[in-house]
């Protein structure tokens, strides 16, 4: 009995201590401070770091630099360093996004795993290596962001123009890492750094057209539909249409949602919507994916495109299903379509709604155009609340499929 009662405490303070979603802000004495790992800044189990200013001036030891250009371990030179120490606050698959606050900042990393060995005598000698580094060079695109992404390939970028994101990896929760931040470019503003952890589990499937008489070659993706971030990308074997793809979630965001696409060239996409109970409870069935293949006269509700109530603006979780229909446009240059607007109700008068309705359309066509499809393939109209899939919602998914586009393929 007593063993019990200690194990519940010690349950109840490990559940306190990492389960919570907390923030460590350090302030620029601080962070001026942090340039060589024996004054590494502490932040402890987070979910997001500020650092309040950009880091100034090389550490006294030059601990992680090496003066050789396109070393994947360490920098040329130190400029701008700060040390941060953290630990795991959960078990899994760990990611993290370094977001300056000025994009014209590039922020190179190097992330340590502290398995005892880690000290300055060790990190001058060479004797230790970063588990992961980034080296390369700011891109305005991605508004100078770096960090651990599902979708890298490398866990080590040299410096140049690659990938700004290196690949994720594994933790235990409670194990310690030194992050280790150079700002390359003088009088930086300051960033923040987010932290995310995934389980991960593999789904099966197959994807073939409509009539399930041929396998398709497909693309599929994973996606977070809050964020609409991609975590997993997958190929179909080109013969036999099968497909494993490791999908991660977040087990502590049981609200969270996640979908499964598929796209194959000459044929419409399918999504397909995973809760993260779902991905819990059992194990996933063998998922059969079939894609109609495109022709005049094809309807498609995508029911991801979806947007802000009372808004013609995007929710995040559309950004996937528009780079797919970008996608599918672009591999079939014969393709025109209706893209038709949608409403959830009519509460605000039918005028607003029908304004509304056309809106929204129109905010699909223009995000199209903006990527470079041709305006004359594409016509729009609004049928505000006219063809709701839910005409009496009682609950915000109902809601929020009520406020689509779908497409109608009118040439191919």
């Amino acid at each position: 009995m007593k063993n019990a009662i200690i194990l519940a405490i010690l349950y109840l303070f490990v559940s306190t201590v990492f389960g919570q979603n907390t923030t460590k802000a350090f302030n620029c004495d601080q962070i001026l401070s942090g340039t060589d790992i024996e004054n590494s800044l502490y932040a402890g189990a987070v979910d997001k770091i500020i650092l309040k200013c950009s880091p100034k001036g090389a550490g006294r030891y030059k601990e992680v630099s090496i003066g050789k250009k396109k070393d994947k371990n360490y920098f040329e030179k130190e400029h701008n360093i700060v040390w941060i120490k953290f630990k795991a606050k959960s078990t899994g698959k760990m990611t993290f996004r370094i977001k300056p606050m000025s994009e014209n900042d590039d922020y190179d990393f190097l992330l340590f795993k502290d398995n005892g060995d880690l000290s300055s005598k060790s990190l001058r000698s060479k004797s230790v290596l970063p588990i992961r580094a980034n080296l390369s060079r700011n891109k305005k695109e991605e508004k100078g962001v770096t960090g651990l992404s599902f979708s890298a390939e490398n866990t080590h970028n040299v410096s140049g123009l690659h990938n700004n994101f290196s690949k994720v990896t594994s933790v235990v929760m409670g194990e310690n890492y030194y992050l280790v931040i150079d700002n390359v470019y003088d009088e930086g503003k300051g960033a923040i750094i987010y932290f995310d952890y995934y389980l991960t589990k593999i789904i099966s499937g197959i994807v073939v057209n409509e009539e399930k008489s041929k396998f398709l070659n497909a693309d599929v993706s994973w996606n977070e539909l809050k964020t609409g971030k991609t975590l997993a990308t997958a190929k179909t074997d080109s013969v036999t249409g099968l497909f494993d793809i490791e999908v991660p979630y977040k087990e502590s965001d049981v609200k969270e949602k996640y979908v499964l696409n598929a796209y194959s060239k000459e044929h419409f996409f399918a999504e397909k919507q995973f809760t993260v109970e779902e991905i819990k409870s059992h194990e996933l069935p063998f998922i059969n994916i079939l894609l109609p293949k495109l022709k005049k006269g094809l309807r498609n509700q995508l029911h991801n495109i979806n947007f802000i109530a009372n808004l013609p603006k995007f929710l995040p979780g559309a950004y996937p299903s528009l780079k797919k229909l970008k996608k599918l446009m672009k591999r079939n240059s014969s393709l025109k379509i209706l893209i038709e607007g949608h409403t959830n109700g009519c509460s605000n008068g039918e005028d607003f709604s029908q304004v509304l309705s056309n809106e929204r359309a129109l905010a699909v066509k223009k995000y199209l155009i903006d990527e470079g499809i041709e305006s004359d393939r594409m016509k729009t109209i609004g049928w505000n609340c006219k063809h709701m899939l839910f005409p009496n919602a009682k609950n915000q998914i109902e809601m929020s499929l009520n406020r689509r586009v779908e497409i109608l393929v009118t040439e191919y």
